[in-house]
């Protein structure tokens, strides 16, 4: 995978027989949850983008219907940076990540609270 360390777990969702999902993606995913919950958007309207390819990046649901169509389907391919949710993009141009990105104000303290969360947790 070609994607930052820290988001490897992004595309890691089966466990490696085939059944059920990975405790690393499961805890990814409420960290995902947490971090779009913490947008204003998500504060002003009680939904955020589900990063699925079929909603291409543009369509809201509520955090209950975004976490069980991903536990269902996942991530969205390459979407290592979640643009779409506040995070700002430090890769390079042309990342698939960065299209259709919005500028949202987020507390970076709780950008770094939740990094720092992800990386003791493996």
């Amino acid at each position: 995978m070609d994607g930052p360390l820290h988001r490897q777990w992004m595309y890691r969702r089966r466990n490696p027989n085939g059944h059920g999902l990975r405790d690393e993606w499961l805890m990814g995913v409420n960290m995902f949850d947490e971090f779009a919950r913490n947008q204003e958007e998500y504060r002003i309207n009680g939904a955020y983008i589900y990063p699925y390819v079929k909603c291409k990046n543009m369509q809201y649901f509520t955090p209950n219907v975004v976490k069980s169509h991903l536990y269902r389907k996942g991530f969205v391919k390459n979407y290592w940076h979640w643009t779409n949710h506040g995070e700002e993009d430090n890769s390079e141009v042309g990342d698939a990540s960065s299209s259709h990105s919005k500028n949202f104000d987020y507390d970076h303290n709780d950008h770094n609270h939740m990094e720092n969360m992800l990386h003791a947790a493996f």
